[in-house]
């Protein structure tokens, strides 16, 4: 039994590394770029898009007056935006259009920057694939009820303190009100014994002076 559990300790090891890379495949740079390529050229917009190279392209599109060299700058897929951005990688494509005018950006800063947008791409860790910008956004308003109710689920330990708080507040309060009703209510015993003790010594007092009154009475009858 002492012999197997080495082997059974590497094999736990082993399955516990390569589990999470089963469960969630990692996009690539090479993956995005063939993604974006495909948007590229599946965008009514788009009326030319030809790779001349590597990273490099013809381009002409009527967003813009453009009919030139489109170049790929740089490539990222942010792996850690799936924490916090419901199961979806986030993936940027940045581009160079060469030799534009210099008035071009102030011409045409819109319809660019909407271009440019298309450009950012959602890997989908569920279906695994890339989504284009509107394909993402139509994910996540089909996502919101469900990603609500896994965020109040995250949030139940916290409410469920919160509520323990609020319930020991209360219950220290009412004890407070309770601990004060009985000091008053001791006071105004410890008072109506104290009144009663007078009373008690003011009959004595009523007493010993009537029994005296009438003492003087027998001995003038005498």
């Amino acid at each position: 039994m002492n012999k197997k559990r080495p082997y059974f300790f590497v094999v736990t090891s082993l399955f516990l590394l390569f589990v999470p890379a089963i469960l969630f495949a990692i996009p690539t740079e090479e993956s995005l770029i063939k993604a974006w390529e495909g948007f590229q050229k599946s965008d009514p917009k788009t009326l030319a898009f030809e790779k001349l190279s590597e990273n490099r392209y013809h381009f002409k599109t009527e967003r813009f007056p453009f009919d030139g060299e489109l170049k790929i700058l740089n490539v990222t897929v942010d792996k850690q935006t799936s924490s916090f951005e419901g199961g979806f990688i986030l993936g940027v494509v940045e581009v160079e259009l060469a030799n534009l005018p210099k008035d071009f950006l102030e011409k045409y800063s819109y319809s660019y920057s909407a271009w440019i947008q298309d450009n950012i791409l959602y890997y989908d860790t569920e279906e695994e694939k890339w989504l284009s910008d509107e394909e993402y956004y139509s994910r996540m308003r089909e996502k919101i009820p469900t990603s609500l109710f896994l965020d109040i689920l995250n949030y139940l330990p916290f409410l469920f303190l919160l509520f323990i708080i609020f319930i020991l507040i209360i219950a220290f309060n009412v004890q407070k009100k309770n601990k004060r009703y009985l000091n008053y209510a001791h006071d105004l015993s410890e008072k109506q014994m104290q009144i009663i003790e007078k009373s008690h010594k003011l009959a004595q007092k009523s007493n010993k002076l009537l029994s005296e009154i009438l003492k003087e009475l027998k001995k003038k009858k005498k």
